[in-house]
């Protein structure tokens, strides 16, 4: 039977979350659908499990718009055990004392999109209050790569983001349930978006229930 070899980073992309360390090459002389087995046991032999909460960490960047004073953020969830980017997210600041009114507000989250202004629209209809302080934050997307989806990734990722956004002094955080690839799901795009508002909904977010019509709702969490 032929053999090959698989690089450190490599065999820890196939076998990430298991609880062994590798820091040398080896060879494999099994097909690489039975990797999986060979780390099941060689974990079973060692009688333990990674803390997949506290090897996964965000690492933010951020670029502040002077002129307007909001703050986009982009940020990279990381194992850092090994290194590897298991996923994005993308989200923005508004600190709503800069601005004198809500037209003013929905403005300039018109001017870096439609969907900013929607959701501001939106965090308005729903408070029906003249005006508010405090900070807002717009989360953009929360994307994990293939190959580390379904191990509740996402999940430990959005509470260590709702913590940072809670110590930064953010008094809410609204997004819209609206998957990424509409064009490529391999189910219906309403059982996706069900998916997508029971995920939110386990995290403490609701619906913001502006418009009914609307296949993708609008959600909010309050953080303080």
């Amino acid at each position: 039977m032929p053999s090959f070899e698989l690089d450190y980073k490599e065999c820890v992309r196939v076998i990430w979350g298991k609880s062994f360390t590798l820091s040398f090459h080896f060879f494999i002389y099994t097909p690489v659908s039975s990797i999986k087995l060979i780390s099941n046991e060689i974990e079973r032999k060692e009688g333990r499990k990674i803390n997949q909460e506290e090897r996964i960490e965000i690492a933010y960047t951020s670029r502040l718009d002077k002129e307007t004073g909001v703050i986009q953020y982009s940020a990279k969830i990381m194992d850092t055990d090994f290194d590897i980017v298991l996923g994005n997210a993308s989200f923005t600041q508004y600190n709503l004392s800069l601005y004198e009114n809500w037209t003013e507000l929905k403005d300039v989250a018109n001017y870096y999109s439609k969907k900013d202004q929607r959701l501001i629209e939106a965090l308005q209809a729903l408070l029906e209050e003249e005006w508010i302080n405090g900070k807002g934050i717009l989360l953009h997307s929360l994307v994990i790569k293939d190959a580390f989806q379904g191990r509740g990734i996402g999940k430990i990722a959005m509470v260590k983001m709702l913590s940072y956004w809670t110590v930064m002094g953010a008094d809410f955080v609204i997004l819209r349930a609206s998957p990424l690839n509409k064009k490529h799901l391999d189910i219906p795009q309403d059982k996706t978006i069900e998916r997508l508002v029971y995920f939110y909904e386990s995290l403490g977010f609701e619906k913001m229930d502006i418009d009914q019509n609307e296949l993708e709702p609008m959600m909010i969490s309050y953080l303080q």
